[in-house]
């Protein structure tokens, strides 16, 4: 009863961003590519007005592949959530200290030919040592090093 009463409410929120062309996103947490795509694809199949967020650490801290979340969305992503997990831990969790796959993450992004913006979510006042600005340069090159490992086609340089 719970999945159809949440697939109702996805479809009634679908129509009302529909007609009222809101340009929407959504931030995946686990489990909820399918229900999401099923609802916006009742809807409105192809839609431009409704793409989806996801959170890899929150879909790896419930149980869920995030390999297979990410698949889901191909088409739908309008940015993707950067963070590592423990099972039931989505908070300071150093990046590589957690459950997230992310060579397998990023080697799915990279087929995809996903070219949008990764959202870094970390935690400058839990590296233990109180050097924040160390804390956020380290996610930013863990991040780099994860993109030009897994990508062929060479991207932009970040700026530093």
């Amino acid at each position: 009863m719970r999945t159809l009463e949440a697939a109702t409410w996805w479809k009634r929120l679908m129509a009302i961003v529909y007609d009222s062309l809101i340009v929407t996103g959504l931030l995946m947490i686990a489990g909820f590519a399918v229900l999401a795509l099923n609802g916006v694809h009742a809807v409105a199949p192809q839609t431009l007005w409704f793409q989806i967020y996801p959170d890899m650490a929150n879909a790896a801290a419930a149980g869920y592949d995030p390999v297979a979340e990410l698949a889901l969305c191909d088409g739908h992503l309008v940015a993707v959530h950067v963070k590592d997990s423990l099972p039931r831990t989505i908070r300071r969790v150093p990046f590589g200290a957690g459950i997230v796959p992310f060579e397998r993450v990023f080697r799915t992004l990279a087929a995809m030919s996903y070219r949008g913006p990764l959202t870094v979510e970390m935690w400058a006042d839990s590296d233990g040592v109180g050097d924040p600005m160390a804390t956020v340069r380290a996610a930013r090159q863990f991040v780099a090093d994860l993109v030009d490992t897994t990508y062929s086609i060479p991207l932009p340089a970040l700026a530093g």
